[in-house]
């Protein structure tokens, strides 16, 4: 069953542009795990400071894989000093 994640982040002033290339290191890596269909990162068109990503795993195992990659450690670890407010992580599974 693929597991869908939305993550909504809300970037302190100034930082959007650090904090793009920052996702984009850890989107890079995620998608060359096997188990990763996509890693998408999106800017609202509007308050440019709000990013929505979007990642898909084929099964809660690749994304418990996933979740033990040091590149997935280094955005636990950095992700604190962009985030003005703790960040929306919702977790879905396909319905067929």
């Amino acid at each position: 069953m693929i597991v869908h994640l939305l993550i909504t982040v809300y970037v302190k002033p100034g930082l959007a542009e650090e904090f793009l290339q920052f996702a984009m290191c850890h989107a890079e890596h995620s998608r060359n795990e096997p188990r990763c269909l996509d890693f998408a990162i999106m800017q609202n068109r509007e308050w440019r400071s709000e990013f929505v990503l979007h990642e898909a795993f084929t099964s809660q195992e690749g994304l418990d894989e996933h979740r033990q990659t040091d590149h997935y450690r280094r955005w636990r670890e950095g992700i604190g000093r962009f985030e003005t407010v703790l960040r929306e992580h919702r977790e879905f599974v396909d319905c067929g």
